[in-house]
């Protein structure tokens, strides 16, 4: 798995996209953007409950965006997604169709992965003081019919 580091201002760029898809959900076009950043969010934990196998849903897979890794709140992980638009068989997907959105997250020392659950209006999720070591994080939508999409691609970060 890849280690990606961008500059600080990145995160700049791509709140002001997440900010344009959330005022304009119609205008970005990406089916589903998973970013990994780091913030400066306190009282923002992680954490939840231990992953479980589920059928995969007919929207679409995932897809990873962009990473960057800050200095300043290296121990944290800010992830940023967008709704997806449409269905892995081409169909459109509205909104009113998604229950919510499972983030993922392993460390490199864990066998399993853990997720916390988040509403379906809500397109960020704040991991903070995390332990030394690589992490890992994913992303899945869920509908309402409680199927869930495949994982996004799985993004990396180091915690010196």
């Amino acid at each position: 798995m890849n280690q990606v580091n961008f500059e600080v201002k990145a995160l700049s760029y791509l709140k002001s996209i997440f900010h344009r898809a959330k005022s304009n959900c119609r205008s970005i076009t990406a089916i589903f953007s998973f970013t990994l950043a780091s913030a400066a969010l306190t009282g923002c934990g992680g954490g939840g409950g231990s992953g479980s196998d589920s059928s995969s849903i007919d929207g679409s897979t995932p897809q990873i965006a962009a990473a960057k890794q800050s200095t300043n709140y290296a121990r944290s992980a800010f992830i940023i997604w967008e709704p997806p638009y449409t269905r892995e068989d081409g169909s459109d997907i509205e909104l009113y169709e998604l229950e919510g959105y499972r983030v993922y997250h392993q460390h490199e020392s864990d066998n399993d992965w853990k997720y916390v659950e988040v509403g379906d209006h809500q397109f960020e999720y704040a991991f903070s003081n995390l332990e030394k070591g690589v992490h890992y994080f994913a992303v899945t939508v869920l509908d309402i019919n409680g199927m869930e999409s495949e994982p996004s691609k799985i993004m990396t970060k180091k915690i010196l």
